[in-house]
């Protein structure tokens, strides 16, 4: 099987869609000849959100977002804060958002703490990226609207 060592592919964002990679097409199998292989991206739609709506703290390595203080329905988490990457999500982050309905999250995210989309009624949809992996005690709890999730390979706690 092909094996792809690099940076994770990326796709700059336009005033619609936001990108995050989905994989490769074709879908790699052993190799036999050459093959050239093209990424593919997930599209989310995107909506205005307001920097000053998120809360964020350094961990040094990069920013935790620890709140969520707007109202758009399609929230698309920013990969960067500072110049630094966005790598978690603190607990109740986004908490009891009756108007959520999807989140796009960026692909340097790890780690989805407690309770972060917990009574989340209308969350509908949630793109993780390529990255999270750990998921945290009853993240998604009470998410009624919620019906599906489907999680990356790169998941290894829940």
């Amino acid at each position: 099987m092909p094996k792809y060592d690099g940076a994770t592919p990326t796709r700059p964002d336009d005033d619609t869609y936001t990108y995050s990679f989905n994989g490769w097409d074709p879908e790699p199998v052993p190799v036999v000849a050459d093959a050239t292989y093209v990424a593919k991206y997930k599209t989310a739609l995107k909506e205005v959100v307001d920097p000053r709506d998120f809360v964020f703290a350094d961990t040094g390595e990069g920013y935790t977002l620890c709140g969520y203080y707007g109202s758009a329905s399609r929230v698309v988490i920013p990969e960067t804060y500072n110049d630094k990457p966005v790598v978690s999500l603190e607990k109740w982050a986004f908490f009891n958002l009756d108007n959520l309905v999807s989140v796009t999250l960026p692909n340097n995210l790890r780690k989805i703490g407690e309770d972060v989309f917990a009574d989340c009624d209308n969350l509908k949809h949630v793109d993780f990226g390529n990255g999270v992996q750990e998921i945290g005690f009853m993240a998604f709890d009470h998410c009624p609207s919620l019906e599906a999730i489907s999680l990356p390979d790169s998941v290894e706690t829940i």
